[in-house]
């Protein structure tokens, strides 16, 4: 194997940085995990609601913008769980498939029973466990999972400790002042059009 495909699949580690530094890259992390998140959600609505079921095409996730803090809080989970299993792709894949069971159940349930909506349901899809989780996403998200650890997350490591710290700390701060007013916002305006 050569050594830029070597690098490629490098483990981000950030055991060079500062307890702080480790915290914001972390964050970065959780930011494109929302987005990408976002971005899947969407496509696969499109997908499977709008052109295999014929159901209308909504707007996801329970904030105004277009980013999915779910998805980031997983993604982050995911990578301190299995960033030292970088080795070994079928323990990240069946981890992941494991752990994002678990997420999605508890927070489908959670929001069903405390908030009243369901921001996805699955029921009627193959082994799905009370609508909140099926056997076909959890797949998907166990494929998905490879992507980020052996793909996006080696990039944007890289690119994070390419930047200079000002900037980086900077756009981490315009980003949470922007997702926290989005929470508060949502907070006292409740987002009805991502609502399942």
């Amino acid at each position: 194997m050569k050594d830029s495909t070597k690098k490629r699949f490098q483990n981000p580690d950030m055991s060079g940085l500062s307890f702080y530094h480790r915290l914001e890259a972390l964050f970065y992390l959780f930011l494109v995990g929302a987005l990408g998140g976002f971005l899947y959600e969407e496509i696969y609505c499109l997908i499977i609601n709008t052109w295999l079921e014929g159901m209308p095409f909504p707007w996801r996730g329970f904030l105004y913008g277009p980013y999915l803090p779910l998805y980031g809080f997983g993604v982050v989970i995911l990578y301190l769980i299995f960033h030292k299993l970088h080795k070994y792709p079928p323990l990240v894949f069946f981890g992941t498939v494991l752990v994002t069971g678990v997420i999605e159940y508890v927070c489908g349930w959670a929001f069903l029973t405390f908030a009243g909506y369901r921001l996805w349901d699955y029921t009627g899809r193959f082994m799905n466990f009370g609508g909140h989780v099926s056997l076909q996403t959890l797949l998907i998200f166990g494929v998905l999972s490879l992507i980020s650890a052996y793909f996006v997350q080696p990039f944007l490591f890289r690119k994070y400790l390419k930047t200079k710290p000002k900037t980086r700390t900077i756009i981490a701060v315009i980003c949470l002042a922007v997702l926290l007013t989005d929470l508060v916002i949502t907070l006292i305006f409740p987002n009805t059009l991502g609502h399942s």
